[in-house]
């Protein structure tokens, strides 16, 4: 259920409630737009490390693989949806393997807008900050940043990125 959802065929009022819609919202709905239901195995290099006696690593970065959702119209099956949560106060890079690093990856990098970090009211997606807009409240276009083949993925502290890798023709997904 959406906050403010109106009778009558009355979708939505925006005048009121356009930062109602935070960064759970987005990440939602890009989520669903761009991950489908299968998930697929992700092997880190430099990741896997012992913890110190007494220690206890806490993963803060974290990396996750998926067919592209068959309901995105910009993409076809055989497509796969990387997604990465950087929890760290520091970028971090990461660099695609095999077949991978030969494609061109569309990204959404989702941030919080403004200089409030984590507190912020709004979120934006590559460096746009996402509103409604409108009388009618219509949703912003969730348009990619085409990256070139081979580029080095940048995760910026506290942000969550979806990588799309199209026309990968994955067996895996293709069914």
């Amino acid at each position: 259920m959406l906050p403010y959802a109106g009778l009558h065929g009355n979708f939505l009022k925006t005048t009121c409630c356009s930062e109602l819609f935070g960064e759970d919202y987005w990440l939602s709905l890009v989520f669903k737009r761009l991950v489908g239901p299968r998930v697929l195995a992700v092997r880190v290099a430099g990741l896997q490390r012992k913890p110190r006696p007494g220690r206890v690593i806490r993963d803060k970065l974290r990396i996750y693989a998926h067919c592209t959702s068959a309901s995105s119209h910009n993409y076809v099956k055989g497509s796969i949806t990387i997604y990465i949560i950087n929890l760290h106060r520091s970028r971090k890079k990461i660099k695609l393997a095999g077949t991978l690093r030969n494609k061109t990856v569309h990204q959404y990098l989702l941030q919080p807008h403004g200089h409030d970090g984590l507190h912020a009211k709004y979120v934006q997606l590559n460096g746009r900050k996402l509103v409604l807009s409108g009388d009618d409240g219509a949703f912003p276009e969730l348009s990619p940043v085409a990256l070139r083949a081979g580029r080095t993925l940048v995760m910026p502290p506290m942000s969550i990125g979806f990588y799309v890798i199209k026309n990968i023709n994955a067996y895996a997904c293709r069914r």
